[in-house]
């Protein structure tokens, strides 16, 4: 906020104003509530800005004020006019509670809010977390009291036991008889679910669902977390009296926090609906597809999409909304209370018993949520290993980066499949709305797999953001990176070698790009002592391919578990170099050959000697490749450089040899030669699209039928048949 230096009346006057805004409720059309709404919110946002903004000022202003009311009978304190609002029974519980946040912010104690029999004990009553006016041991027992609420709800009994089943999750959540209702409303046999209304039976169901919700502690904890927490700098009295209440609080809090998320992430797996008719769990995974507007892509404005989807409430459309948005609000508001509580650092990250159980509640059954709802988790992921103290890295973040990797691969990689498939399908004029999903759908695959292989790269490249405590200003001294404990880890290491490697196949280039150049960065590690040197930098060069990623500095290389060293030596000899050449293969693929080849050829260099040729052995079993040739290019690449000029010449290498084989453009094809016989042709060139010649730019369009043939599949023996048996 850039008023610095504002008076503490003008401060004062503003605040008072803006509460003092007054609003017709009388009005009930849709649009003026909605935008009601919007103006509470906005107003709570101001107001909680300057309260964070200038405590001081605001503090001083609120002893004159409070002076004021005794002496003339004003009653425009802050404190009685939050009270008013708060008291407004048309507000949603996320603006009554940031309005109870905001004297919270100053910390006023909610005794302000009663009658005030003298100035003497308003005065007394008057306390603040962010001032530095006032001591922390006279206001630390009263600001206590003001999180009293969130400790109650969260060590409820009753609620403690229903959370350890998911039959009492949904009782909590009122979806206890949601398969009975899916069943007697016939979901699965009305294909236009918009179109049909909600009987009684079904909004009654529906409202439960939503007032469900509202009994549950969530608003009052993230408000009042993010009130306390929000903005504070390190080692202030702010932060240590939010400190002291939080570490009371977390450790009694954490557990039904924690079975709530697991239950609302996993709330559409198969496993938790298995006693039901399977009609009801093939209804649910199809309530739980969100309706979302995309911009280029959407056939209508945004405008359209909000009027289309708010006149749908109250049918058989709206429902499923409701019952999908109930595991999403829970997931929401249980990562935004983590993400709070990482914030108190030590407080949070030194509960022993928390990773195993964290790591389970957030990624279990994350690989059966909708692709789009995985970005806010990778962000999450991203915030908790970045704030996680050094002395946490150990026993922390091992199971929580282990199932990340396993479940968000497998999930990536599931939904890549699915593309693919659906590319190879018909769409037949008319049917617009099937192509405009797709493409939404692969953009939402794409954004979210970058989202993934980015934190990898922020994770396992040498230059990532995790070698420094960041969240510590004060701490200047570099810790080994991360990526040294993770890959001395059997538990991680694997799940990461695995990711990478199927990472490969992935057909976006900014995602293959950052995953050769981690697998790159890593290939030094695994090599025995003896051999582990780091190469020098090579010459940089205007071509950004020439250039290898960062190397590491020889104080990085970390101590390696020799047999550890041997696993992923096998894997990345194997299994990665075999889809790194299938992915040279593709025609996708064209525009970062040299990428893909800078990585063979990092393979064959510095793993042949130490893996009895695997590489060559697999560049042997492809059946058009000369044996001699193959035998000649592995041994210049392992006889030669790796430093100055020797990259960019064993890339060259690798690219000569497999000349044959690498994808073209799919425009190129019909014009560019494979080979000498034409089966070799119809095999190195199966990504022909259409009638195979190269015209219409690879699209096949046929004159007698409005239909459009996208992808294609490659002939008998094609991409299968590229390496022997």
């Amino acid at each position: 906020m850039h008023t610095p230096n504002a008076s503490k009346a003008f401060l004062m006057n503003l605040i008072t104003n803006i509460l003092n805004i007054t609003v017709d409720s009388s009005n009930r059309s849709h649009d003026y509530v909605e935008a009601i709404k919007a103006f509470h919110l906005e107003r709570v946002s101001d107001v909680q800005r300057l309260a964070i903004g200038f405590p001081d000022q605001l503090w001083v202003s609120l002893v004159i004020s409070l002076s004021l009311t005794f002496l003339i009978k004003q009653q425009d304190s802050i404190g009685l006019l939050t009270e008013a609002l708060m008291n407004d029974e048309t507000l949603e519980d996320k603006a009554r509670w940031g309005y109870r946040a905001i004297p919270l912010i100053l910390m006023l104690d909610l005794t302000l809010f009663q009658p005030i029999s003298s100035l003497s004990t308003a005065l007394t009553n008057l306390h603040s977390q962010r001032t530095s006016l006032i001591d922390e041991d006279s206001r630390l027992p009263r600001l206590k009291t003001i999180f009293e609420p969130i400790a109650n709800g969260w060590t409820d009994q009753q609620l403690g036991r229903q959370l350890e089943s998911f039959s009492g999750f949904c009782s909590i959540t009122n979806v206890d008889h949601l398969a009975e209702f899916i069943i007697a409303a016939r979901f699965n046999s009305i294909e236009n679910w918009s179109n049909t209304p909600l009987n009684e039976q079904g909004r009654k169901m529906q409202d439960a669902i939503e007032g469900g919700l509202r009994k549950l502690p969530f608003r009052m904890t993230t408000t009042l977390l993010s009130a306390s927490s929000e903005n504070l700098r390190p080692n202030t009295p702010a932060s240590n009296v939010a400190i002291q209440i939080w570490s009371q609080l977390i450790p009694v809090i954490l557990p039904n926090i924690l079975w709530m998320l697991r239950h609302a992430t996993g709330f559409a797996t198969e496993r938790n609906w298995q006693n039901h008719p399977k009609e009801v769990f093939l209804t649910l995974q199809k309530m739980m597809v969100d309706r979302f507007w995309q911009s280029g892509i959407s056939n209508e404005t945004r405008e359209d999409f909000t009027a289309r989807i708010s006149g749908t409430v109250r049918t058989l459309e709206g429902f499923a909304s409701t019952v999908r948005g109930m595991p999403r609000q829970i997931r929401d508001s249980c990562y935004f209370m983590l993400h709070g509580m990482a914030r108190f650092h030590d407080t949070f990250y030194n509960i022993r018993e928390l990773a195993q159980p964290l790591a389970e509640a957030l990624l279990m059954d994350a690989d059966t949520m909708s692709t789009h709802h995985l970005q806010r988790l990778v962000a999450l992921i991203d915030r908790l290993v970045d704030r996680c103290p050094r002395s946490s890295w150990d026993w922390f973040l091992p199971p929580l980066l282990s199932l990340a990797f396993s479940k968000l691969g497998h999930k990536i990689m599931k939904d890549w499949k699915a593309i693919e498939a659906s590319r190879t399908e018909e769409v037949v004029d008319g049917q617009s709305d099937q192509l405009g999903d797709e493409m939404k759908n692969d953009s939402i695959v794409r954004a979210t797999s970058y989202s993934i292989v980015t934190f990898a790269h922020k994770l396992l490249c040498p230059q990532g953001g995790y070698s420094l405590n960041s969240w510590n200003p004060n701490d200047t001294k570099r810790s080994p990176p991360l990526r040294n404990l993770l890959i001395n880890d059997e538990s991680t290491l694997s799940p990461i070698l695995e990711f990478l490697t199927a990472a490969l196949a992935i057909q976006d280039t900014r995602c293959v790009t950052f995953i050769t150049q981690i697998i790159r960065s890593l290939i030094p590690l695994f090599l025995p002592p003896k051999q582990s040197s780091t190469p020098t930098s090579p010459t940089t060069s205007s071509d950004p391919s020439d250039n290898p990623p960062p190397k590491n500095p020889p104080s990085a290389l970390p101590q390696m578990n020799p047999d550890l060293q041997h696993f992923a030596r096998n894997h990345i000899a194997t299994s990665t170099f075999q889809t790194a050449l299938t992915s040279l293969h593709e025609p996708y693929f064209v525009d970062i050959q040299r990428e893909l080849a800078s990585l063979l050829s990092s393979i064959i260099h510095y793993y042949s000697p130490h893996t009895d040729n695997a590489p060559g052995r697999i560049l042997l079993t492809i059946s058009s490749l000369d044996p001699n040739k193959v035998e000649q290019a592995v041994g210049r690449i392992v006889n030669s450089q790796r430093s100055g000029s020797g990259e960019k010449e064993q890339r060259g290498v690798v690219l000569d040899l497999l000349e044959g084989i690498k994808g073209v453009r799919v425009s190129e094809v019909g014009k560019v030669a494979f080979g000498d016989r034409k089966s070799d042709r119809a095999k190195r060139g199966w990504s022909q699209y259409g009638n195979g010649n190269g015209s219409n730019g690879g699209m096949d369009v046929e004159t007698n039928v409005n239909k459009i043939q996208r992808g294609g599949t490659p002939p008998e023996g094609g991409l299968d048949g590229m390496f022997g048996p």
